[in-house]
């Protein structure tokens, strides 16, 4: 919004600068028909004059007023163009220090918006600097981390093999162990059984004998 007041103001002010500019071009136009107006009159006085003066006193005094009145023509000439000067020169100095301040504004503006670009800029490359080392980290951290477990993988895998032999050697001989305890054990029993098993065939052909002796015999009969 101070941009835009800044540039009416500067609108407004040229344009009254203008303005001023053509009043004081038409009022150097108009004094300038005065001052035409008034070399003609003049003229025509100094023409009436030099021909009074050369019918009443001759040349010289004629000579002297003419140098007279162009000097005076002069000194009103240079007075003229002097305020003249003042008038156009005291708006364009005014409207070239106003210029000049926003060529200097717009100057500022450019420089902090090229080192906000660069600090953008330079953010954006830290960031994505960053970015490619947190995902070199996490690479590192995931080969590592994965080299880890397998180690720790490898290791247990290797004390459960080691731990599998020595429980099968254990199984091994804890099973001869019984194969041979089992072995002596049947052996020690060994007459027991045969004394039961004979007993056992005695009881046997004794019961044979007294299902003989109470049944009756039908093959005879």
């Amino acid at each position: 919004m101070k941009t835009g007041r800044r540039s009416r103001e500067k609108k407004a002010k040229i344009e009254r600068v203008r303005e001023e500019r053509r009043l004081a071009k038409q009022k150097e136009e108009e004094k300038q028909e005065r001052l035409d107006q008034i070399k003609r009159q003049n003229s025509k006085a100094d023409e009436h004059y030099r021909q009074t003066l050369l019918r009443n006193k001759g040349l010289a005094p004629w000579l002297r007023l003419v140098q007279i009145s162009r000097h005076n023509m002069q000194i009103a000439i240079d007075h003229h163009n002097m305020v003249l000067i003042q008038k156009c020169f005291t708006p364009w100095k005014e409207i070239t220090q106003d210029t000049v301040q926003e060529k200097q504004r717009l100057a500022d503006e450019m420089y902090n918006c090229i080192l906000v670009r660069r600090a953008l800029a330079s953010w954006r490359r830290y960031g994505h600097l960053q970015s490619i080392q947190l995902q070199k980290a996490r690479k590192h951290y995931s080969y590592t981390t994965k080299v880890k477990y397998f180690k720790v993988w490898q290791d247990y895998t290797t004390e459960e093999r080691l731990s599998m032999m020595r429980k099968e050697e254990l199984a091994t001989e804890h099973n001869q162990y019984r194969i041979v305890k089992t072995a002596f054990s049947a052996w020690r029993r060994y007459p027991q059984v045969v004394k039961e098993e004979e007993r056992r065939q005695k009881r046997m052909e004794e019961m044979r004998k007294k299902v003989q002796s109470i049944l009756p015999d039908f093959g005879v009969s």
